[in-house]
């Protein structure tokens, strides 16, 4: 199903599959070769241990550009996370590479989920709860999660070494700050935009292409 997937993807922002072959007993996925290592580290990296809103927000139009590209091609990741995002190069100004479509499903219009699956600290909270059906909304929230790190260098959710089942209490109840000491400096504008993907409505999540036209991602008059 990997495979299926990468071969339908051409997008900048997403890792591009080169080949596949097969042997006896395994199958090979080639794919473009990526040197700057993870957004995890080069977030770690980054003086104060977060970015700045310029950086954020230039990273914030890669993923959102990508996350775009897959929705209109009914494709749902259903694992984002900072840990699934490549730099390119090691150069500070590098593209940002999607990457790990292991949990990723085609889906027809209109189609939702079931299946729990991803990171407990990037779930939606409709991904958690097994009663409800999700769709492609809940990357959506895992977008905003990734974003509140960038801005701040913390998960909005699980901080303080908390266990899975109170992480996703907490995720389900929708608790999150934006008031500690590094908040202060974020615009009102980015704190927006993470309100907006952080909807524990899915309904009235901020969608890809509805994320690439706020404000905080559109510069000098024009739409991102």
């Amino acid at each position: 199903k990997e495979v299926a997937i990468m071969k339908q993807l051409d997008h900048p922002n997403i890792i591009k599959l080169i080949e596949t072959f097969v042997d006896f007993k395994r199958l090979y996925i080639v794919m473009e070769c990526c040197t700057g290592g993870e957004l995890f580290d080069r977030l770690i990296d980054a003086p104060g241990g977060h970015f700045s809103e310029e950086i954020a927000r230039k990273t914030g139009l890669q993923i959102a550009s990508a996350l775009k590209y897959l929705h209109d091609n009914n494709i749902i990741h259903r694992d984002l996370k900072l840990e699934n995002f490549l730099l390119a190069t090691k150069k500070e100004d590098s593209i940002v590479k999607m990457i790990d479509f292991g949990m990723s499903r085609s889906y027809l219009e209109g189609e939702s989920f079931t299946e729990t699956c991803g990171t407990v600290y990037y779930m939606a909270p409709e991904v958690i709860d097994r009663r409800i059906v999700y769709t492609e909304a809940s990357d959506m929230w895992s977008f905003g999660v990734v974003m509140y790190c960038l801005l701040s260098g913390s998960l909005p959710f699980g901080n303080g070494g908390m266990t899975d089942q109170q992480v996703m209490e907490q995720v389900a109840a929708g608790e999150y700050r934006m008031t500690s000491k590094k908040w202060r400096t974020i615009s009102e504008t980015a704190k927006e935009l993470v309100s907006a993907l952080l909807n524990l409505n899915p309904v009235a999540r901020m969608s890809a292409t509805d994320a690439l036209r706020h404000p905080f991602f559109v510069t000098k008059g024009e739409e991102a």
